[in-house]
């Protein structure tokens, strides 16, 4: 466990000590000594629905978002210390908000969460989204820097093969590309301690007129209760997501804004719900937020109005958990579907199909993309020809599977890798490999997250997605995979 203390500073030339956000009455919201993450609080107008929000120092705060944390402050005054076992290094704020909305009633107070060095970064290696020649470009790579001692670590170009290249003492890489192909940079950061740590970052360039985006990487990952579960695995999913290539990832199991978290460190945008969250290299156009209860949404920007996509991420609910029928009950066939048309994923599953159904009608203009944790395995996994891994049951038509295909939806991974029992691919679990539940009987071995398609996009390649070779549980604590799933990673050609 890594030690952390709390800095904190008017890091932009706020007050530490919020305005009231009108002038009929009076709120006071301020950091005080002890613990970190003590706050003091006042207020003429106390409410059991009021609350702290804590935010990223990079987002647009109340109102815009959701924070990334929060608490109630229900008196009128108090001095309190908020949980902050749920944040990770870096910049914060925090705003003194009112009934359970987001009317500020003081704030924000900026906040740095320490380490206690040295620094190093997250990567050895990092790629940035792409570039234009002859366009204006900048990327942010400071979110990568890991154990900073307060907010004022600086950085610096090291060296790089490409003159138009500049670093800021902010750690914001910019300028105007003079030509086309792959510009390398190494950036060095240099801490108040002294410290100092390099991280070599690429920035793919593409011609003058080209479009900026032909390939699509995307990427569905449980994140296993935030990753909470793995010892330091902010910086494992940090290491993981930027060393797979995604451009857009779907995540499950996301809550406490750990998806905000990982974002921020990449230079990236992101939709933080309560449970699916989405993550993008490119900008987010817009969010269409929580589009039923299990899924949200948002539309990718890849090159301006030029190209862009929409991408679903989802995660149905796990019980009751089909597989368990055959496996642990011996049921059959029809009592199998008994089970699943009274499980709420079924339902869910309809409902977020049925959310996009008008980008589904226009996805020939504008792609569109389903990712998720399905909780449930495919009809296309469970034929006749896999019977003898999937507990004597043959064809299966899964309605989790069956209904997004119905809808004109196309597995990516399965399009690529038609012969189920070659190729299993399955994504749980490689860390519970026995069920104590059902007296540490063998769990069953399944495909359940997914990236589905429709539009312009050609899978190029498609793979499940996992760091290393981690340990089942009980013993997982120290795995460089921080989660309890393999991610799907699938590569799309992007048709003109």
């Amino acid at each position: 466990m890594l030690f952390r203390d709390i800095f904190f500073a008017a890091l932009s030339g706020v007050p530490l000590i919020g305005p009231s956000a009108t002038s009929k009455h009076s709120s006071s919201f301020e950091l005080v000594d002890g613990p970190s993450f003590t706050f003091h609080y006042k207020t003429d107008r106390p409410s059991e629905q009021n609350r702290i929000g804590i935010y990223s120092i990079y987002g647009e705060g109340p109102g815009k978002e959701d924070p990334i944390y929060w608490d109630w402050m229900r008196e009128s005054e108090e001095t309190k210390r908020i949980d902050d076992a749920h944040l990770n290094w870096g910049a914060y704020k925090a705003y003194f908000l009112a009934d359970s909305g987001y009317r500020v009633l003081a704030g924000p107070i900026d906040i740095f969460l320490s380490g206690d060095g040295p620094i190093s970064f997250n990567v050895e290696e990092f790629t940035t989204k792409n570039a234009r020649e002859g366009e204006k470009f900048e990327a942010r790579v400071s979110g990568l820097l890991h154990h900073a001692p307060d907010p004022n670590t600086k950085y610096s170009k090291e060296s790089s093969d490409a003159g138009w290249v500049s670093v800021s003492e902010d750690g914001i890489i910019s300028g105007i590309p003079s030509g086309s192909g792959s510009s390398k940079i190494t950036v060095r950061a240099t801490a108040s301690d002294r410290s100092t740590a390099t991280v070599d970052v690429t920035v793919p360039v593409v011609a003058s007129g080209k479009p900026l985006v032909t390939e699509l990487t995307v990427l569905s990952l449980n994140l296993w209760h935030g990753g909470t579960k793995v010892n330091d695995y902010n910086r494992k999913q940090i290491s993981a997501i930027a060393n797979s290539g995604a451009d857009i990832v779907g995540l499950q199991e996301s809550t406490h804004g750990h998806a905000t978290q990982i974002a921020d460190a990449l230079g990236w945008q992101s939709w933080q719900g309560g449970d699916s969250s989405i993550i993008s290299r490119y900008p987010i156009s817009e969010k269409y937020g929580a589009v039923t209860e299990t899924s949200v949404a948002v539309r990718v920007a890849l090159d301006g109005d030029n190209n862009q996509v929409i991408l679903h991420n989802c995660h149905p609910y796990a019980y009751p958990y089909g597989p368990y029928d055959p496996c642990f009950y011996g049921k059959d066939v029809d009592d199998m579907m008994d089970t699943e048309k009274r499980a709420s994923h079924v339902r869910q599953i309809d409902e977020i199909v049925g959310a996009m159904a008008d980008a589904l009608d226009n996805a020939d203009k504008v792609p569109v993309l389903l990712t998720g944790d399905f909780n449930a395995p495919s009809h296309l996994d469970w034929t006749d020809e896999t019977n003898s891994s999937h507990c004597g049951i043959g064809q299966f038509d899964w309605p989790t599977s069956k209904v997004p295909i119905d809808a004109g939806l196309t597995d990516a991974y399965r399009e690529l890798h038609p012969d189920p029992a070659a190729d299993p691919a399955n994504t749980w679990s490689p860390i519970y490999l026995n069920n104590e539940d059902y007296n540490g009987r063998k769990e069953p071995m399944d495909r359940i997250d997914f990236i589905y398609y429709k539009g312009n996009l050609s899978p190029e390649k498609s793979e499940t997605y996992m760091v290393g070779d981690p340990k089942p549980e009980p013993d997982h604590s120290d795995n460089e995979w921080p989660t309890d799933h393999k991610g799907v990673l699938v590569t799309f050609k992007i048709s003109a």
